[in-house]
């Protein structure tokens, strides 16, 4: 059942202090954009769209935690970059905090698991939606006007280890195993009989590390050394064991409950994954150089390695994303790509985006040299839509127009206040977790990119109020 205020009144809050219920600042003045119905009514309205989609019920059901009491907790998760069980902690004994996510002195907060829960029913188009609405809540007290925009893209790390041939052949094998002998577990009259390859393959692994560390072995090249084609072939063997299991299973897992036909799904999953995993191997060891959609995590099929032209980390695994800021720091659009498209590409979309903010293009933009166009294509475009000024430094060779046009005034002003993004990436890195995506997957790391825009605009209108 879905509950979105908290409208009970504790009658222990009247004997408290006043200096105990007085929220600090900065907490005082994001309550109040929360409680704002220009915020509320976008809030509201697309809680509805869950109870039409069957996602929610109004009446009938366990009651939910208070979708207001899990917004303001989901701020402060992401402000202080806590875990699910240190944000619980800290709230509990925290009576500001208490009052401030709404509930009161005699209240049991939500469990950690009841959170996370929330997080993935609600989904990527609620927090997208609620995102928007903060925005516009900022265009709507005046903090942004929406007249320019400064473009960059960074990258969204996954929460993955780092990955080689081996170590993804080998998460393979132990995964394969583990959910095998799970569903196998579950199911009685199964003959098939399964061998875990986890220990033989860990042992191939430490003998190809110790391999890495022979000066000699490098020499002639580690991709075509034995143990790592012992490991392929291992992997074959456990993806043809695991086919056989799925093949013997598909009679028995009938009105066996959803946990083992969830079971059986994710065990034909990761054999897919970890056959890819071997191809992509085999063609490494092949000499081939490059390979199309390359996986680095079986975990998370979509992350991809991106290069950003860093020193460190040369090569970034995650997701690359686009930024756009407004004026006074506020975050107008953020979206993430699956592999490493060119900026190029993206740059019309975004400034596009913000007009859903303002109503209106914005009237000058600034990026860096890696939008940049020699075809000239992308900046008639802009100029179509009604960019009039355009801030992007050109790469290789200038002639004396582009040189003098880089030199001008509104230029080099342009250029100046693009700068300040990359001190604002950094803080958004540092300060709200967007360096590294804890959740999982494409939509995961959607969850993640804009509850942490969601924390940082906030608190970026609180700054600005005091």
């Amino acid at each position: 059942m879905l509950r979105i205020y908290n409208r009970q009144v504790d009658m222990l809050e009247s004997l408290l202090h006043p200096e105990l219920k007085e929220l600090p600042k900065e907490l005082k003045i994001i309550d109040e954009i929360l409680s704002d119905p220009d915020f509320t009514e976008p809030f509201e309205g697309k809680l509805r769209e869950k109870v039409k989609e069957g996602v929610f019920s109004e009446d009938l059901g366990r009651p939910t935690t208070f979708i207001a009491s899990y917004v303001r907790l989901m701020y402060l998760k992401f402000r202080y970059q806590l875990s699910y069980e240190e944000l619980l902690e800290d709230v509990r004994y925290n009576i500001a905090k208490r009052l401030f996510c709404g509930f009161s002195l005699t209240e049991p907060l939500p469990d950690d698991t009841t959170l996370i829960k929330l997080t993935h029913k609600l989904g990527e188009d609620f927090i997208k939606e609620l995102f928007k609405a903060i925005v516009k809540e900022a265009h709507n007290r005046k903090f942004i006007q929406g007249k320019k925009a400064r473009i960059d893209t960074f990258v969204l790390s996954s929460n993955i280890h780092y990955p080689t041939d081996a170590s993804l052949l080998y998460d393979g094998i132990r995964v394969i195993g583990a959910l095998g002998k799970r569903l196998k577990s579950g199911l009685s009259g199964i003959k098939e009989r399964l061998y875990n390859y986890r220990a033989k393959a860990k042992r191939i692994l430490l003998r190809l590390n110790l391999k890495l560390k022979d000066s000699d072995a490098m020499k002639e090249g580690i991709l075509k050394t034995k143990p790592l084609e012992e490991l392929s072939h291992l992997a074959m063997r456990s993806i043809s064991r695991g086919r056989r299991l799925i093949e013997a299973s598909r009679g028995f897992i009938k009105d066996k409950g959803v946990l083992i036909e969830k079971t059986h799904k994710k065990l034909n999953h990761f054999i897919e994954l970890t056959e890819r995993v071997v191809s992509q191997t085999k063609a490494i060891m092949a000499g081939a150089g490059h390979v199309k959609d390359r996986i680095v995590s079986i975990f998370d099929e979509g992350a991809r390695p991106i290069k950003k032209g860093k020193t460190f980390p040369m090569v970034e695994f995650g997701r690359k994303v686009v930024i756009v800021e407004a004026e006074n720091g506020i975050i107008s659009h953020l979206q993430g790509f699956e592999g490493n498209p060119n900026d190029q590409t993206l740059l019309l979309d975004a400034v596009r985006a913000q007009k859903e903010v303002a109503g209106h293009i914005p009237g000058a933009i600034a990026t860096d040299r890696g939008f940049y166009d020699p075809s000239g294509k992308v900046e008639e475009e802009l100029r179509a839509i009604g960019v009039k000024r355009i801030s992007i430094p050109q790469r290789g060779y200038k002639d004396h127009k582009q040189k003098r046009r880089e030199r001008s005034k509104w230029f080099r002003e342009l250029q100046r206040w693009r700068a300040a993004q990359e001190a604002k990436i950094s803080h958004l890195i540092r300060r709200f977790g967007m360096g590294k995506s804890l959740m999982r997957g494409r939509v995961g790391a959607n969850l993640w990119l804009y509850w942490g825009g969601f924390a940082s605009n906030l608190w970026q209108m609180a700054r600005l109020v005091t």
